[in-house]
């Protein structure tokens, strides 16, 4: 079981629009592993941003080795207070000290959705650099997406672990600089 706590806080000095809001998230992933070839996987997320309030949301669904180098995990969910199913396909590829994770969400009955990707290489077993990005938005109203994304550096101890990421992202108006620190306690 993996618990991961994402700390984004991103008004580091909010002068002339500079920084984007902070947002805080914490995610709580479990599984299990049935065979060599396939597992369960669960996801649970208290909120988007917690600073904004308790919006839980749910994914649980097989997780499959697809090859020697791609886990695919296929989720169905559930979020709570808006009672808005949900669907998400999430990729794993890893190539020697290479890796990387792809996660797609989409929101069934608000017709929107969320994508996360990440690139990393290993440099030890502590120090991974890289770069990720994500981005939301609607299907329904053909709407631009919210996109934002940069580089960043991730530090394993154990099972502990501390993301550090500076995107560079376009709420309304111009790009902001948004700093994401996410801590992570790995079971």
């Amino acid at each position: 079981m993996t618990i991961a706590m994402f700390f984004s806080t991103a008004y580091v000095a909010h002068a002339d629009d500079t920084f984007n809001p902070s947002v805080v998230k914490l995610f709580i992933n479990g599984g299990i592993k049935l065979n060599d070839d396939v597992g369960l996987s669960a996801i649970f997320a208290p909120s988007s941003d917690l600073v904004n309030g308790f919006n839980p949301s749910l994914y649980l669904g097989p997780t499959w080795h697809a090859t020697k180098w791609l886990d695919t995990t296929v989720y169905a969910g559930w979020i709570f207070n808006t009672e808005d199913p949900l669907v998400s396909l999430a990729l794993s590829p890893y190539i020697g000290q290479f890796w990387a994770f792809v996660m797609w969400d989409s929101y069934l009955r608000s017709e929107s959705g969320y994508l996360f990707i990440q690139a990393e290489y290993k440099l030890t077993d502590w120090l991974h650099i890289g770069a990720e990005g994500d981005g939301w938005g609607d299907y329904k109203s053909g709407a631009a997406w919210a996109y934002g994304g940069g580089p960043n550096l991730l530090l394993r101890f154990g099972k502990i672990g501390f993301d550090l990421a500076l995107y560079s992202r376009r709420l309304e108006g111009d790009a902001a600089l948004e700093f994401q620190m996410r801590a992570q306690l790995f079971l």
